[in-house]
């Protein structure tokens, strides 16, 4: 007779620490941890500025993602001293003479839906689950008025 109940005693003990342990995944997941998370709205600071001589640089940076690419919507006019990374240095490579020209600098973060350490993974069904956000600055280059001499 005591061999059943041991053997339910040591059941009824292995079940309540499985209860136990699913108890407290479950307050952890309700208290709001999050490991490598990554919020929707991405934004760069300053959104804006103005440059008016080659060289002058314009420090920008990201904010609210995850692993972020940069890109130039003119490589002429300008360039980054890196193309990844959270902060860049935009140099001006040109000085208008008459109209203002306008480079978009945006920022792209990249993440996964189902594993924030890998940008290409791929559902069951074969499709891509990145998640892209994305936030634009304009620098807008300015001609030098000549000063007038009178």
């Amino acid at each position: 007779m005591q061999r059943p109940f041991l053997i339910f005693k040591m059941f009824s003990a292995r079940r309540c620490g499985l209860l136990l342990a699913g108890a407290a995944a479950l307050l952890l997941a309700a208290s709001g941890c999050e490991v490598d998370s990554a919020d929707s709205s991405i934004s760069i600071n300053p959104s804006g500025a103005h440059v008016n001589h080659v060289g002058q640089t314009v420090t920008l940076t990201a904010s609210g993602g995850y692993r972020y690419q940069w890109s130039l919507s003119n490589y002429q006019i300008g360039r980054l001293n890196t193309y990844a990374g959270n902060q860049v240095n935009y140099t001006s490579l040109s000085q208008p003479t008459a109209t203002p020209e306008v480079q978009v600098v945006t920022v792209a973060s990249y993440f996964s839906d189902n594993d924030s350490e890998d940008t290409g993974n791929t559902s069951t069904n074969g499709t891509s689950t990145a998640v892209v956000h994305s936030a634009e600055a304009y620098i807008t280059h300015i001609a030098i008025q000549p000063s007038s001499t009178n």
